[in-house]
């Protein structure tokens, strides 16, 4: 499965070869449950769907800011002054200087209370572009935010502003706009997934109809499951993406959650449901089932691209899949594939600010994780 090279609209970024692959770091999912009489895995089919590349062909990283500070990375995001990293454990927030990666503060603690959370927050990051970064607090049912500069100062303490979402549990979000409207997508066991327009200021979560993805082996029940993922929101665009982690797949919607176009991803492929063998039927959907393949992890958007982090192999022991580097498709705005780059380390998150010359990350090292910088070829 090999790919060419093509010729890029002005000011693209011009094609690479079709790399190999990246990682599976912590991703908090909950087991489920699984019938008796799961038949075994064939390791002949526990393939990556993607293609090796030498590791002279990757970008090069540089580990910037602390080694000993993330304990768990769930999340990153930065712009030209700062660099937030949420943590699976308190404190849940990491912020440090996006220049030199100097730890300016950590944050967040696990509770209730103002600026306190369940667990590590779903950093929104189109907020990045404004004054206050918001975030999602997806147990809670609320959005906190706070203030960039007092993120970004040493002498001035963060104080947390909340909207509170009524009725539905979101599990990831993105925004907000220039009117403040927020982006969301929660997962219920009747509906499957439904978009969420939440309006900061107003005190009203308008919920969209359900999502179709035209897939008949899964009732709604488990369509929620098997089609988990995260947005990414464009509000120049007006746009939001919709990246899958257990199906290669990338959807675009307009801002009430309906399907608008998709991208053209070069390994496109469905969820593997678990089937009962005595019956035939599906009966549920389980990520850590050998059957499965890792899909899209994160994505991020600017101006000109969407970056989308892949992983492409299915779950099993090593040696099948041994932990891969980290390959990011990049796409413009017309759904095309331009670009793809695979990262000299494994991780789980990405984050471009404006300007598509720098991406950060993150990877871990002994148990612990630390921030990486890498700068993007123009060609």
């Amino acid at each position: 499965m090999s790919e060419g090279r093509r010729t890029p609209k002005s000011g693209a970024l011009a094609v690479e070869p079709v790399p190999r692959l990246h990682p599976v770091i912590a991703v908090v999912f909950a087991a489920l449950s699984i019938a008796c009489g799961t038949p075994p895995a064939d390791s002949s089919q526990l393939a990556y769907l993607r293609e090796g590349v030498p590791a002279e062909d990757s970008l090069r990283s540089e580990q910037i800011g602390p080694t000993d500070l993330i304990a768990s990375a769930w999340m990153i995001g930065g712009n030209e002054r700062i660099i937030v990293i949420s943590d699976l454990k308190p404190p849940y927030l990491h912020v440090l200087d996006a220049s030199t990666g100097r730890h300016i503060k950590s944050l967040g603690a696990h509770g209730e209370g103002p600026g306190d959370f369940s667990d590590a927050p779903s950093l929104m990051r189109a907020s990045f572009a404004g004054d206050t970064l918001w975030m999602l607090d997806g147990p809670r049912r609320r959005v906190t935010g706070f203030a960039l500069a007092a993120l970004a100062s040493d002498t001035i303490a963060p104080r947390a502003a909340t909207v509170q979402i009524d009725s539905v549990l979101p599990y990831t979000a993105d925004g907000p706009s220039s009117t403040g409207l927020i982006v969301a997508m929660a997962q219920d066991r009747k509906d499957g997934l439904f978009p969420l327009r939440i309006h900061r200021g107003g005190q009203k979560t308008d919920v969209g109809r359900p999502r179709e993805f035209a897939d008949s082996r899964l009732t709604p029940r488990y369509m929620g499951n098997a089609y988990l993922g995260r947005l990414c929101y464009s509000p120049d665009r007006r746009v939001t993406v919709q990246t899958f982690t257990f199906a290669g797949r990338i959807d675009l919607l307009d801002s009430i959650g309906t399907m608008v176009g998709s991208m053209e991803v070069p390994y496109p492929f469905r969820p593997d449901p678990y089937m009962d063998t005595t019956s035939g039927k599906q009966i549920d959907f389980n990520p850590i089932l050998p059957r499965v393949r890792w899909g899209y992890y994160d994505c991020a958007v600017t101006d000109g691209f969407l970056y989308a982090l892949y992983d492409g192999r299915l779950n099993g022991a090593n040696p099948p899949n041994p932990v891969p580097r980290s390959e990011v498709h990049i796409f413009d705005w017309t759904g095309r594939r331009v670009r793809t780059v695979v990262l000299d380390h494994s991780t789980t998150g990405i984050s471009v600010p404006p300007g598509d010359s720098v991406l950060y990350s993150f990877a871990e090292d002994s148990g612990r994780f630390a921030v990486r910088r890498t700068r993007l070829r123009q060609r």
